[in-house]
Formats: C-alpha cells, structure tokens, sequence
C-alpha cells in the first residue's frame, strides 16, 4: 500500500509544472547538506559512545586480570600455575576477545573516515 501511494504522489508531482529559482534550489541544497551533516554527526557520537564502552570493559578485564590469575593459582595449585593449559585458557578466553575486538572496531573506524572524507568532498 506504501508503494502504491508513493507511485500516486510521483505521478500527481509529474503533473505539476513549477520552474525553481536559483534560490529555492540553494535553500534546498542548503537544508539537505544541513540535515546529512546532522546524521552524520549522529552516528560520530553513538560510534564514540560504543567505543567507550568497549573500552571501559576492556580496561575492567584487564583490571581484573590478577583476580583471574589468582583464581587459577588457587585451583590448580602453586606448582602447576605457570602451565601452559592455564596461560592457554587465560589467553584465549581473556586476552583474544579484546583484541579482536578493537582489531574489527579500529578497521570499521579507518573505513568509515575514508567513507566519510569521500562524502565531504562531494558536498563541497
């Protein structure tokens, strides 16, 4: 139904012959450049909060790091501590995730500012 009202409103504005002046056109112009750098912005802001809450939870795991160890240490016994099942699990479970993560996150940011200065280049 949206499509068919869509498809009516072109064919109605079809009908219509209106000759714009320079000056409409520039408003118009204006208030779209207005709007996409709005949006733009948007999205800046919700990407920075993301990135700052992954950072917060980042830096909580790694504060939390000598917690984990102890809790190793306590399981398995001073003398196995330093096995590499455990620094396996440490690194895997612990460490990985992170760094994968802010890889990914860090390459979307490189990508989107390459999208973003293309964009404002054709604004100008």
């Amino acid at each position: 139904m949206k499509r068919d009202q869509q498809e009516n409103i072109l064919v109605a504005l079809r009908s219509v012959s209106v000759v714009a002046d320079r000056a409409l056109i520039r408003q118009t112009q204006r208030r779209v450049r207005e709007r996409s750098l709005g949006l733009a912005a948007r999205r800046k802001q919700v990407r920075q909060r993301i990135g700052l809450t992954l950072l917060a939870f980042s830096l909580m795991w790694l504060l939390l790091t000598p917690i984990v160890w102890g809790g190793y240490s306590q399981s398995a016994g001073w003398q196995h501590f330093a096995d590499s099942e455990f620094q396996m699990v440490y690194w895997t479970g612990w460490l990985l995730p992170i760094t994968l993560v802010t890889l990914v996150v860090a390459f979307l940011r490189a990508r989107l500012k390459k999208s973003a200065r293309g964009l404002v280049s054709l604004v100008r």
